[in-house]
């Protein structure tokens, strides 16, 4: 057995650990953030251009530190599964369908506009920021959803036991079209760890019943709670306009 990675026990509770569940701070979920930013001159858009989820280790390579471009957060860059972003976005395209009131642009449509937009343009040098203004212009759109995936980490092992555990790390962010304006943001970035090493995931052993998830598990699962809190924003400012 290698020493420096030993199989992690099943994250069971141990009846040392039995008297954590009381602990209330475990509320909440682990490794999820978001921001917004939604101006009071701000009209709620009606028509969002969903661009999907890019792979940034393909563009920046892994073992680096990388600023998300228009967020300013800093993630570490690692390992991320070929089909990742492409299961990411097909995910998050059927949870905004079901979501959202507004119309929506689907990532197929953005992703074959954005080579026609920035060739015509001679602008295949811009920044993040100033094409995705581009390409929202272009197809009409009052704000561009777009993600990034930084580490997509599958599990090393089985439900009940490993040698490495899930990780997952990744943001998204809601752009204003017309001038680039950042309207709101989430990220999420965890490393599944057993309770016996943090008591603060009690709420998440529960909801996974103990057992080691995969990578698309962690993933989906705080891609539905950062979406619906999209659209509880977008609800609530869309009320408050």
């Amino acid at each position: 057995m290698n020493s420096k990675n030993p199989p992690w026990r099943r994250p069971g509770l141990t009846a040392a650990l039995l008297t954590a569940i009381v602990i209330s701070a475990c509320a909440g979920s682990a490794g999820i953030s978001t921001m917004q930013r939604m101006p009071d001159d701000t009209n709620v858009p009606r028509k969002i251009l969903v661009y999907g989820f890019e792979d940034m280790s393909r563009v920046y390579g892994e073992g680096r530190n990388l600023i998300s471009p228009l967020n300013g957060k800093v993630f570490a860059v690692g390992a991320i599964r070929a089909d990742a972003a492409a299961e990411m976005t097909r995910h998050m395209t059927r949870v905004l369908y079901d979501l959202l009131d507004q119309e929506l642009i689907p990532p197929g449509q953005s992703r074959a506009a954005m080579g026609r937009v920035l060739s015509a343009q001679g602008e295949e040098t811009l920044g993040e920021r100033a094409r995705l203004m581009r390409l929202g212009k272009a197809l009409s759109a009052d704000a561009v959803l777009i993600g990034r995936i930084y580490r997509f980490e599958e599990r090393t092992g089985n439900r009940y036991s490993v040698t490495d555990p899930a990780t997952v790390s990744f943001d998204i962010d809601l752009m204003r079209t017309a001038d680039g304006r950042l309207l709101w943001s989430a990220h999420f970035t965890e490393t599944q760890q057993p309770l016996s090493d943090n008591l603060l995931t009690l709420k998440q052993f529960v909801r996974r019943k103990g057992q080691w998830i995969t990578a698309d598990e962690m993933a989906f699962a705080a891609l539905d709670h950062v979406l619906k809190k999209l659209g509880d924003y977008l609800d609530k400012s869309r009320i408050e306009n």
